[in-house]
Protein backbone atom coordinates (compact mmCIF):
# COMPACT_ATOMS: atom_id res chain seq x y z
CA UNK A 1 0.00 0.00 0.00
CA UNK A 2 2.60 2.32 0.49
CA UNK A 3 4.36 1.61 -2.63
CA UNK A 4 0.82 2.20 -4.48
CA UNK A 5 0.59 5.65 -2.68
CA UNK A 6 3.48 7.10 -3.35
CA UNK A 7 3.07 6.11 -7.03
CA UNK A 8 -0.43 7.25 -7.37
CA UNK A 9 -0.93 10.57 -6.05
CA UNK A 10 -3.57 12.44 -8.34
CA UNK A 11 -2.02 15.01 -11.02
CA UNK A 12 -3.25 18.42 -10.39
CA UNK A 13 -3.14 19.53 -13.25
CA UNK A 14 -5.11 16.40 -14.97
CA UNK A 15 -7.85 17.19 -12.23
CA UNK A 16 -8.49 20.40 -13.51
CA UNK A 17 -8.91 19.30 -17.39
CA UNK A 18 -11.53 16.97 -15.79
CA UNK A 19 -12.84 20.00 -13.54
CA UNK A 20 -13.56 21.51 -16.70
CA UNK A 21 -14.52 18.76 -18.98
CA UNK A 22 -17.27 18.25 -15.66
CA UNK A 23 -18.73 21.76 -16.64
CA UNK A 24 -20.19 20.21 -20.32
CA UNK A 25 -20.20 16.75 -20.26
CA UNK A 26 -20.31 13.82 -17.52
CA UNK A 27 -17.13 12.04 -16.64
CA UNK A 28 -16.85 8.38 -15.53
CA UNK A 29 -13.69 6.78 -13.82
CA UNK A 30 -13.41 2.99 -15.91
CA UNK A 31 -10.50 1.80 -14.19
CA UNK A 32 -8.97 -2.06 -14.21
CA UNK A 33 -8.30 -1.89 -10.36
CA UNK A 34 -7.94 -3.77 -7.05
CA UNK A 35 -10.22 -3.07 -3.80
CA UNK A 36 -6.08 -1.82 -2.64
CA UNK A 37 -6.04 0.60 -4.74
CA UNK A 38 -9.49 1.64 -4.90
CA UNK A 39 -9.44 2.32 -0.63
CA UNK A 40 -5.79 4.53 -1.22
CA UNK A 41 -7.63 5.83 -4.64
CA UNK A 42 -11.38 6.98 -2.45
CA UNK A 43 -8.78 8.93 0.47
CA UNK A 44 -7.40 10.81 -1.94
CA UNK A 45 -10.06 12.89 -3.68
CA UNK A 46 -9.52 11.70 -6.65
CA UNK A 47 -13.49 10.03 -6.95
CA UNK A 48 -14.66 13.67 -6.17
CA UNK A 49 -14.19 14.65 -9.87
CA UNK A 50 -16.53 11.87 -11.19
CA UNK A 51 -19.81 11.52 -11.59
CA UNK A 52 -19.55 7.40 -11.30
CA UNK A 53 -17.22 4.71 -10.85
CA UNK A 54 -16.66 1.49 -12.73
CA UNK A 55 -14.17 -0.52 -11.25
CA UNK A 56 -13.24 -3.52 -12.68
CA UNK A 57 -13.26 -5.76 -9.27
CA UNK A 58 -16.59 -4.75 -8.39
CA UNK A 59 -17.86 -5.74 -12.12
CA UNK A 60 -16.33 -8.85 -12.04
CA UNK A 61 -14.76 -8.16 -15.50
CA UNK A 62 -11.69 -6.12 -16.65
CA UNK A 63 -10.46 -4.20 -19.78
CA UNK A 64 -9.86 -5.14 -22.56
CA UNK A 65 -12.98 -7.72 -22.68
CA UNK A 66 -15.57 -6.01 -24.75
CA UNK A 67 -18.02 -7.07 -22.21
CA UNK A 68 -17.20 -4.50 -19.91
CA UNK A 69 -17.14 -2.06 -22.11
CA UNK A 70 -20.86 -2.76 -23.15
CA UNK A 71 -21.97 -3.64 -19.34
CA UNK A 72 -20.55 0.54 -18.21
CA UNK A 73 -22.03 2.24 -21.83
CA UNK A 74 -25.14 -0.08 -20.27
CA UNK A 75 -25.04 1.43 -17.29
CA UNK A 76 -24.27 4.73 -17.96
CA UNK A 77 -27.26 4.78 -20.31
CA UNK A 78 -25.64 6.45 -23.67
CA UNK A 79 -24.44 5.10 -26.77
CA UNK A 80 -21.07 4.44 -27.67
CA UNK A 81 -20.84 7.13 -30.02
CA UNK A 82 -21.46 9.74 -27.41
CA UNK A 83 -17.82 9.07 -25.45
CA UNK A 84 -14.35 9.62 -25.64
CA UNK A 85 -12.90 7.02 -23.75
CA UNK A 86 -8.99 7.87 -22.57
CA UNK A 87 -6.78 5.42 -21.70
CA UNK A 88 -2.95 4.69 -21.32
CA UNK A 89 -3.18 1.26 -23.32
CA UNK A 90 -3.67 0.92 -26.53
CA UNK A 91 -5.16 -2.69 -26.06
CA UNK A 92 -7.97 -1.06 -24.08
CA UNK A 93 -8.65 1.75 -26.45
CA UNK A 94 -8.92 -0.68 -29.26
CA UNK A 95 -12.49 -2.36 -28.11
CA UNK A 96 -13.54 1.10 -27.62
CA UNK A 97 -12.84 2.02 -31.04
CA UNK A 98 -14.65 -0.88 -32.76
CA UNK A 99 -17.73 -0.05 -30.63
CA UNK A 100 -17.82 3.46 -32.07
CA UNK A 101 -15.85 5.51 -29.18
CA UNK A 102 -13.50 8.28 -29.90
CA UNK A 103 -10.75 7.17 -28.37
CA UNK A 104 -6.96 8.85 -26.81
CA UNK A 105 -4.13 7.36 -25.55
CA UNK A 106 -2.82 9.01 -22.70
CA UNK A 107 -0.70 7.57 -19.40
CA UNK A 108 -0.92 10.36 -16.64
CA UNK A 109 2.52 8.91 -15.36
CA UNK A 110 4.15 9.92 -18.54
CA UNK A 111 2.38 12.79 -20.94
CA UNK A 112 2.29 16.00 -20.09
CA UNK A 113 -1.46 17.70 -19.39
CA UNK A 114 -0.91 19.84 -22.54
CA UNK A 115 -0.95 16.96 -24.59
CA UNK A 116 -4.18 15.73 -23.26
CA UNK A 117 -5.69 19.30 -23.52
CA UNK A 118 -4.62 19.44 -27.23
CA UNK A 119 -6.28 15.70 -27.99
CA UNK A 120 -9.60 16.81 -26.09
CA UNK A 121 -9.60 20.18 -28.31
CA UNK A 122 -9.31 17.79 -31.15
CA UNK A 123 -12.26 16.06 -30.45
CA UNK A 124 -14.08 19.30 -29.64
CA UNK A 125 -14.48 18.46 -26.06
CA UNK A 126 -12.41 21.66 -24.76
Amino acid sequence: MKYYSELAKPNKEVLEIIKDLHTKYKVFLFSNTTEMSNNHNSKTGLYDYFDDLFLSYRLGMKKPDQQIYRKTISLIGCKAEECVFIDDEIKNLEPAEKMGMKTILFNVLIDLPSELKVKLRKLGCL
